[in-house]
């Protein structure tokens, strides 16, 4: 389990996409323990498990070899190498070490008699980290401290890139400030206008899934905050539509946490829908942050949008409701979280033991424009 964390946490780290589109994987050399302290078979182990869910097509590594205090034995070294199957050689584009030691030069050239011809065309040195900057984006690389302090003591003016947060898994306030001054996040706007544009009638919307891959590309562009990206050259509408959903779905706080789940099913109490608008009004929207509360009047806008063509679409209120509110909840029970994604659970007989959060976002969804008061949208959205 430690050498398991050591590589998933610190070790060895994604950082989006090169200018190619290829993953690009970093090590950190200055993180690694004590040859004592861990298992080195094991941490080969686990090193080799990160690598497998890129190794299928090409890739590029990243290996900062300054700042550490510890190193590996050459025999497991070489072991390691021994361990690569053809795939991870052959799919592996580049292999970047940074602030090459006399160590590893050595080492590289005793190992040369082992390695494939290949392979080592594909190590390239880098001397300092502007060198590396003229190869691959900067801008999701950590440079620990240790790194860079080896960096400017060999006369580097080079400078760590100062990006925007990521859009996917921060917290809400970091993208839009504090009372929403920043705006709505990026991925957010492009996802709502590209729906508006060309999917508000699609069969199905927000209930298909996308290719895979192609999401996982289109989430790193945005984290990497890439100048131009392209929905429709990634899947359209059903990409724009799961990118939605999956931004709530990883923030750090959700819309509605554990605190906030017995006064939202109290909306369930109310006969007619009328009390229920009023009591979203005037009792569920003001738990909000301000940034969060622009955040879903934005969303639930499209949502109601997508609603006025369920003759075409399919998605009525209740599915829309179903598909959405469980991007909204998030506790450390995910049965009650289930519960409270039922829509109309309290009027079924069940006691009040589910619903809430489903009934809120299907009343949203219907009565946008009495929920949600005029002239309050972000400064940089549309409705």
């Amino acid at each position: 389990m430690q050498e398991e964390q050591l590589v998933q946490q610190t070790l060895v780290r994604e950082a989006g996409l090169d200018r190619h589109g290829r993953p690009v994987l970093v090590f950190y050399a200055c993180y690694l323990p004590k040859t004592n302290s861990v298992d080195y078979d094991r941490l080969l182990e686990c090193i080799l498990h990160r690598l497998d869910r890129f190794v299928e097509n090409e890739y590029v590594v990243v290996l900062f070899a300054s700042g550490g205090k510890y190193q590996p034995s050459w025999s497991w070294l070489f072991k390691a190498y021994q361990s690569l199957s053809r795939t991870y050689r052959k799919n592996l584009k580049h292999l970047y070490i940074v602030h090459p030691s006399s160590w590893f030069r050595i080492l590289f050239q005793v190992m040369g008699r082992f390695l494939s011809p290949k392979f080592a065309k594909k190590v390239e040195w880098m001397s300092t980290l502007t060198d590396l900057s003229a190869q691959v984006p900067m801008g999701l690389i950590e440079i620990p401290q240790p790194v860079l302090e080896v960096d400017r003591s060999l006369g580097s003016s080079y400078s760590p890139v100062l990006v925007a947060p990521k859009q996917f898994g921060t917290s809400i306030e970091a993208l839009m400030g504090s009372k929403g001054e920043k705006g709505l996040p990026r991925v957010v706007k492009d996802c709502t206008r590209y729906i508006r544009a060309n999917g508000l009638k699609s069969e199905g919307i927000f209930r298909r899934s996308p290719n895979a891959q192609q999401l996982r590309l289109i989430r790193e562009e945005y984290d990497r905050n890439s100048p131009q990206i392209d929905l429709s050259s990634h899947g359209g509408t059903q990409l724009a539509a799961v990118l939605l959903k999956t931004f709530f779905k990883e923030l750090p706080n959700p819309v509605f946490d554990a605190s906030k789940y017995e006064v939202i099913q109290a909306i369930q109490g109310f006969s007619d829908s009328n009390a229920q608008v009023e009591y979203a009004k005037v009792t569920l929207l003001p738990l909000l942050q301000r940034p969060m509360y622009l955040l879903v009047r934005h969303v639930f806008k499209l949502l109601a949008e997508v609603y006025e063509y369920r003759e075409v679409n399919l998605m009525t209120s209740h599915n829309l409701a179903i598909v959405w509110a469980p991007n909204m909840v998030r506790s450390s029970d995910p049965v009650r979280d289930f519960n409270m994604c039922v829509v109309g659970g309290v009027g079924e007989g069940d006691g009040g033991a589910s619903g809430g959060v489903g009934t809120f976002v299907k009343l949203c969804i219907e009565n946008w424009d009495r929920v949600f008061p005029e002239g309050e949208d972000c400064q940089d959205g549309t409705n």
